[in-house]
C-alpha cells in the first residue's frame, strides 16, 4: 500500500510541476503579447514634436541675450536646422527600433553642423547656455514621449 500511495504521490507532484511550468509558460506568453499590442508599438515609435524655428529663436533671444545682429544671423541657421530636425523625424517616423540608430546618427551630425554655425555667431558663454538649452529641450521631448506611454522605452537622442 505504501508503495500506492508513492506512485500517486509522485504523480501528483508531477502535475504541480506540470502546472508550475505551464502557468510559468502562460504568463510569459500573455507578457510578451502585451508588449507587442499596437498600442504599445505605436507609443515606442512615435516621434516626439521639435518646436518651430520661431519658438526656439524667440527661446534662444531670451535665454542668451542676443543682440540685433545676432538675432539675424542666427535665424537662417535655426530655421534650417528645425526643417532638417523635422524632415528626419518624418524619414523615420512609425519605422521602429531598426531606425533609431540612422535617426540617431543623422540627428547628431545635423547637431555638429547647427554647432558649427552658431559657434561663429555666439560668444563662448552663448555656445554654452545654447548647449544648456537644446539638452533641456531633448529632456522636456523625452518627458513628453513618456508621459502614459509606458516605462524603459528609448528613442532617438536629439
Amino acid at each position: 500500500m505504501n508503495e500506492k500511495r508513492g506512485m500517486t504521490g509522485s504523480r501528483t507532484d508531477e502535475s504541480c510541476l506540470l502546472y508550475y511550468i505551464m502557468s510559468i509558460a502562460i504568463t510569459f506568453l500573455l507578457l510578451t503579447l502585451l508588449n507587442c499590442s499596437p498600442t504599445h508599438v505605436q507609443g515606442r515609435t512615435q516621434m516626439p514634436q521639435v518646436k518651430t524655428a520661431e519658438e526656439f529663436i524667440l527661446t534662444m533671444k531670451e535665454r542668451l541675450n542676443l543682440n540685433a545682429e545676432q538675432m539675424e544671423e542666427v535665424r537662417p541657421v535655426i530655421e534650417e536646422d528645425r526643417k532638417m530636425r523635422t524632415a528626419i523625424i518624418s524619414k523615420y517616423a512609425g519605422q521602429g527600433h531598426e531606425a533609431m540608430s540612422q535617426t540617431r546618427y543623422e540627428m547628431e551630425e545635423l547637431r555638429r553642423m547647427t554647432e558649427s554655425k552658431l559657434s561663429k555667431i555666439l560668444t563662448a558663454q552663448q555656445m554654452e547656455d545654447y548647449r544648456k538649452l537644446c539638452d533641456e529641450e531633448v529632456r522636456a521631448m523625452r518627458r513628453d514621449r513618456d508621459d502614459g506611454s509606458g516605462v524603459g522605452q528609448r528613442m532617438p537622442r536629439f
